[in-house]
């Protein structure tokens, strides 16, 4: 019986193992970003608010949707993020005016202040875009790309990927996080229909 325990702690230790190298390996991939399809609108993903102003991680994936809407003037840009009880406004509203003090446009940008969750930001965003259009592109810090872009494809989307990059000293922590997130994912059914494994030539 001690032998039988020992084999199948033995067992569930190395699948544990493996998964945490293989979402690894995954998660540093993805970081890199998915092209885009041809005139995806935005959705940027909302993240931490000191205050009213932007968290460092935040203002990178601003930086990002900015450099994005420069080039691509005839695109929206959904900015999604309810409010934590510690902040003193919506992500999406932080956001909107970072962006707007920035130059860019208020026709192109749309608040989406309900979400509390990746899966949230991008089911609740969809009704902030053009009607039958699937084409997107998120936007969000590099360790949270494969989740964000696994939750996209499986709620529909044709979703490209652009990241921003994290502070080194915080990664570890955020790449566990993510690892424990995409599991919990991987058994609610989250991404049964998601078609992940993008094409080499869509890579950015």
């Amino acid at each position: 019986m001690i032998r039988i325990l020992t084999v199948l702690i033995g067992i569930a230790a190395a699948l544990a193992f493996g998964y945490l190298i293989v979402t690894l390996l995954l998660i540093a991939w993805f970081s890199r970003g998915v092209r885009p399809p041809e005139g995806a609108n935005a959705v940027v993903l909302g993240c931490k608010v000191n205050g009213k102003e932007p968290s460092n991680t935040l203002a990178r994936r601003l930086e990002k949707a900015r450099e994005y809407l420069a080039l691509t003037p005839e695109c929206l840009c959904v900015l999604s993020g309810g409010q934590g009880p510690d902040e003193e406004t919506t992500e999406a509203a932080c956001m909107y005016a970072w962006l707007r003090s920035r130059g860019v446009e208020d026709q192109r940008l749309l608040k989406e202040e309900r979400a509390v969750s990746t899966l949230e930001n991008l089911r609740f965003s969809r009704a902030l875009l053009p009607e039958g259009d699937d084409r997107i592109v998120i936007i969000t810090s590099g360790y949270h790309g494969l989740r964000a872009l696994l939750t996209a494809r499986a709620l529909g989307y044709r979703a490209g990927l652009i990241t921003a990059p994290t502070k080194p000293v915080y990664v570890p922590y955020y790449v566990l996080r993510e690892q424990a997130a995409i599991f919990v994912h991987c058994m609610d059914g989250t991404f049964l229909k998601s078609k992940w494994l993008a094409n080499e030539k869509d890579r950015i």
